[in-house]
């Protein structure tokens, strides 16, 4: 991680005004023991979710991530966690339910390995995504596949020692871009361009050959932890302030 980059250790959830979006960091691989308090705030569908992973590696982080959620809505809506209630949209993006609806707040989470992300913000939609950054022998056949021309590109003029920094700043801005849209896989990924250079702000380029929607678009880049990299989409919200945060 970068040494000035910090993530704030706080008491509790902060004011959370219009124009900032608060991202907060979740340790997945705390030893839990007895799951039952984790549980108890968890919906009957959460649950049985939650039961139909194989590994108890992969419940336990489920079980976790989602009582964080919960935990950090009811703390921004002053209500009880086990109050929450979600709907799911066509492509599967959770939302608050419809009698929350007046909150004006949104939300999206992204786990990997063993941190999850949430973020949160008022009055426009988010995408949020974290990946572990670690080499893998087929990268450039996944950027064949998977990015835009354009971006395959980029990836081909950047030094040898720094393709997986490119290539996961690339994936885990386009992820938040297609989560932001809430189309999960049913949104191209050649059909935009982000900027993946890793010493370069990270940038949407273009969206469909319309320029003009990719400037009314956010993209942050930005490190996690050591070997993890994170990435947050918005659109609407030029005067964009970020707070990176944690329960201290």
């Amino acid at each position: 991680m970068s040494e000035d980059f910090v993530w704030e250790r706080l008491p509790g959830v902060p004011d959370l005004p219009e124009n900032q979006v608060q991202i907060w960091r979740i340790s997945l691989g705390q030893p839990v023991g007895d799951l039952s308090g984790y549980r108890s705030d968890l919906s009957a569908d959460e649950l049985s979710r939650a039961d139909r992973f194989h590994f108890e590696r992969d419940r336990h982080r489920y079980i976790i991530s989602h009582k964080w959620l919960r935990h950090l809505l009811g703390a921004y809506l002053e209500l009880q966690p086990s109050a929450i209630q979600f709907e799911i949209a066509e492509h599967g993006k959770p939302h608050l339910g419809a009698y929350l609806a007046g909150s004006n707040l949104n939300f999206n989470m992204s786990h990997s390995g063993e941190i999850a992300l949430i973020g949160f913000c008022r009055g426009i939609e988010l995408g949020i995504d974290v990946e572990q950054v670690k080499p893998w022998p087929d990268m450039l056949k996944l950027a064949a596949r998977y990015f835009s021309l354009h971006e395959q590109a980029q990836l081909a003029q950047v030094p040898q020692d720094q393709i997986a920094s490119a290539f996961f700043k690339c994936w885990t801005c386009k992820e938040a871009f297609i989560k932001n849209l809430g189309d999960g896989l049913y949104y191209p990924l050649d059909l935009f361009d982000v900027n993946l250079h890793p010493n370069q702000p990270a940038r949407l380029l273009n969206i469909a050959s319309d320029l003009c929607e990719a400037s009314h678009w956010q993209l942050v880049s930005f490190p996690v932890a050591e070997e993890y990299l994170g990435a947050l989409a918005v659109r609407g919200m030029p005067s964009l302030q970020v707070r990176y945060l944690e329960l201290g």
